[in-house]
């Protein structure tokens, strides 16, 4: 079996820009509400982006289906145009282009099936992602981005367990992408700034456990997952925003006969370790803690076109920081919510 594919994508994005005037090296919170505003500047930003893409992929089948080998390769053109009309007094607008090599990504790997239901698979590719103009890099494009992954894992589907259905996965990968866009501090004003990390890589594992059971009148439904790494970036720190470590959890149950037929109720929750945030100071930076987060809901079907329904998110009502920008500004979590739904379908 083979596949062949071409893409061709165009686009057009124009928009204004505002220059900011804080020192976030060493804020001062004292006068928050007489902050000056943002200063607009009297011009915009326009690119026009062309990429052209073509695809093809192969796949070779042995051992009636139980070994499957499977390769591809990509080939990407992206041509761009950038003009940029900065107004403001002082400053000088500008028009650039940028015509980039046809770029190569590869995708190959394979499948193992010892058995029904289970099959074990490693798979290695690359990518290559487009950075666009940014006005605050004047006529010069940042550099495109380059990625490469290699994984291998095992997945269960559908296997006979303890009387019920048993689905999961379990994988290893080793990930790294160049180039990464992110928002850091200028060394001179201390004012926000887009900056480009030279290389970031992701090594780790994840792994995913479901089970399906009918139990009395009704079926339980359990999913556990969980993913645990070490993120880096090329100086050896943990890149913003970047939890190591992600677990959740999902228990329902639903009544498929009997007088609580139609009524399904359930509890949720997950956790995200410790991840650095966009402050960046005196002090190093900072980090944004923990997050356990719960949910429980019920819902209630009915007459076979009705159904009604009640979530509490946030049941902890945890409100901690879950954002925080370079000018020290921060965004909370919101806080515990309780949503009624009905829905009526035929």
């Amino acid at each position: 079996d083979n596949t062949t594919r071409i893409d061709v994508f165009t686009a057009t994005s124009e928009g204004a820009f505002a220059i900011g005037s804080i020192d976030t090296r060493d804020p001062d919170f004292s006068q928050d509400g007489n902050r000056p505003d943002p200063i607009w500047a009297a011009g915009n930003n326009d690119t026009q982006i062309d990429t052209t893409s073509w695809y093809v992929q192969d796949f070779l089948k042995l051992w009636g289906d139980r070994l499957i080998g499977v390769g591809g390769v990509r080939w990407i053109r992206n041509d761009q145009a950038n003009r940029n009309n900065n107004l403001e007094v002082g400053s000088a607008g500008h028009t650039s282009t940028s015509t980039n090599p046809t770029k190569t990504t590869i995708r190959y790997g394979g499948i193992f099936k010892p058995m029904k239901g289970v099959a074990i698979y490693g798979v290695h590719s690359t990518t290559f992602d487009i950075n666009n103009f940014d006005a605050e890099f004047g006529p010069n494009k940042p550099p495109d981005s380059d990625g490469i992954l290699d994984e291998i894992g095992i997945k269960f589907s559908g296997v006979n367990f303890m009387g019920g259905q048993l689905f999961a996965s379990a994988a290893y990968f080793d990930m790294a992408l160049t180039n990464v866009r992110q928002v850091g501090v200028d060394p001179v004003t201390g004012e926000p700034r887009v900056t480009f990390a030279a290389q970031n890589t992701s090594e780790g594992a994840e792994m995913d456990f479901g089970f399906t059971r009918k139990v009395g009148p009704g079926t339980l439904q359990t999913i556990i997952t969980g993913t645990f790494l070490s993120v880096n970036s090329a100086a050896g720190d943990q890149p913003i925003e970047s939890a190591e470590e992600v677990y959740s959890f999902f228990f329902s149950y639903n009544w498929d006969e009997g007088a609580l037929q139609g009524l399904n109720i359930g509890f949720g929750g997950n956790f995200e370790s410790d991840k650095p945030t966009r402050i960046s100071g005196a002090a190093g930076g900072f980090f944004i803690d923990e997050a356990e987060i719960y949910t429980l809901f019920a819902n209630y079907s009915f007459k076979e076109h009705w159904r009604v329904g009640i979530t509490v998110n946030n049941l902890s009502d945890n409100q901690e920081i879950v954002r925080a920008a370079a000018d020290g500004l921060a965004i909370r979590r919101r806080g515990r919510a309780v949503e009624l739904s009905a829905g009526y379908s035929w």
